[in-house]
């Protein structure tokens, strides 16, 4: 990404997010096509807070649904490349954000997949924040969760470019 951010004459610490790449769609195309260079699968969630049932409920709620919905998602894959020999125990990393129950959620869903091979261990370890700003993979994290959340609003142009690495992506209405 430095590369990335030398070419287009951006500041060494610039964070790519998603919000803040509206007017540079270059930079938004850029940064994809060099995260595609590594190996990275994802699933979103993205909740419609204008309407319905999801306008009026609960903060917990909002994040239980959307933690759970990723668990679903993320769950076939590690039981893909767990191994009998070694429990998985897959890191997770959460942008922080300081919201606690957000990151409880996180830990109730993940920490609730079990493995096959030894059904006492989770597949995850406990998550962990991480910073976004010095981190290029938690500006990933941001930058495909906002082409996600676009992608189910009607434009998909950021959202083809990572498709075939989306594991699952639930829009709630």
């Amino acid at each position: 990404m430095q590369l990335a951010r030398q070419r287009w004459g951006l500041p060494a610490n610039y964070e790519f997010k998603f919000s803040k790449t509206h007017a540079y769609p270059a930079h938004r195309v850029g940064f994809f096509e060099i995260a595609r260079q590594f190996e990275f699968r994802f699933a979103a969630c993205a909740i419609n807070k204008t309407s319905g049932y999801w306008r009026t409920a609960p903060a917990s709620e909002l994040l239980w649904a959307a933690a759970t919905s990723v668990a679903v998602d993320l769950r076939q894959s590690y039981l893909a490349v767990e191994s009998p020999a070694r429990p998985l125990h897959e890191p997770v990393w959460v942008d922080r954000n300081d919201d606690r129950h957000f990151l409880d959620a996180i830990a109730t869903a993940l920490r609730g997949l079990h493995s096959r091979h030894h059904p006492a261990v989770p597949l995850t370890g406990k998550p962990k924040w991480r910073k976004s700003h010095p981190d290029v993979v938690m500006q990933l994290v941001d930058m495909v969760c906002g082409a996600a959340v676009a992608h189910v609003k009607g434009d998909s142009t950021w959202f083809k470019i990572v498709e075939d690495r989306c594991l699952g992506l639930t829009p709630l209405p």
